[in-house]
């Protein structure tokens, strides 16, 4: 049973968190095979990507950006012109979890169950490069263990993604492999489990003191682009799952 705060903090954010809020569900797009989706230097020079129909996906892919969406207030469709849904994406052979260019954010779709945590990763980094003023490196730099010292658990580790979170590497301030690889992977791996993580990201926030001083650091950006991003915010979303 909710206390009475909970319930009257309930009937506080709803309000926003519905409809009136919402970024346009009409930015989101399946891909149909037959489009030119991807920016001309992607298919020149040194780079090649590829991408498939996403076929059976389509419901649960829907249900997850419905959840990610209803997220961000109706503003941050400024930021946007598409959100493509494609089955499987590859860079040069790679597969990879999603790609974004200066306002598009390409998906992929097939065998993933963490479509909702892609799309806020890639929206980061597109934020993030728009808005550098509401974010210092050089903070986030001083709570990060130096990155070199982690490569061999990088090559080595027995984890199948490099976007799943790793314990080895909560204690100096990383959560998953793909953290590693630059700044701003690591800042969009923050912001993936801090909009979508649920229970199981703040209970590593609250046992992690450097996971805990970068997720205040990357709640004051996000409360920079919109005040009602705060901790209290994130962590009621993430136990209650209004969204």
């Amino acid at each position: 049973m909710r206390s009475k705060i909970e319930l009257i903090i309930v009937f506080l954010i709803l309000p926003w968190s519905v409809g009136i809020c919402q970024m346009n569900k009409e930015l989101v797009k399946f891909y149909k095979g037959d489009q030119k989706i991807f920016p001309a230097e992607w298919q020149s020079g040194s780079t090649e990507v590829k991408a498939t129909v996403p076929t059976w996906e389509h419901n649960n892919a829907k249900n997850e950006m419905d959840l990610a969406l209803w997220k961000y207030p109706t503003r941050f469709n400024a930021y946007l012109e598409s959100i493509y849904l494609v089955g499987h994406l590859a860079f040069n052979g790679y597969r990879t979890a999603g790609a974004h260019t200066e306002d598009k954010i390409f998906i992929a779709t097939r065998h993933s169950n963490d479509i909702e945590k892609d799309f806020h990763a890639e929206f980061a980094a597109i934020l993030l490069k728009k808005n550098a003023s509401s974010f210092k490196p050089e903070d986030w730099i001083k709570l990060s263990f130096p990155m070199k010292m982690h490569i061999s658990s990088y090559n080595s580790s027995n984890i199948h993604s490099p976007r799943q979170l790793n314990p080895v590497l909560f204690r100096d301030g990383y959560l998953t492999n793909y953290s590693l690889i630059n700044l701003e992977n690591d800042f969009c791996m923050y912001a993936a489990h801090l909009f979508a993580g649920g229970k199981q990201f703040w209970y590593i926030v609250d046992h992690n003191e450097l996971v805990k001083q970068k997720t205040l650091l990357i709640i004051k950006f996000y409360h920079n682009l919109n005040p009602l991003y705060t901790e209290n915010w994130f962590r009621f979303i993430s136990t209650y799952r209004l969204f």
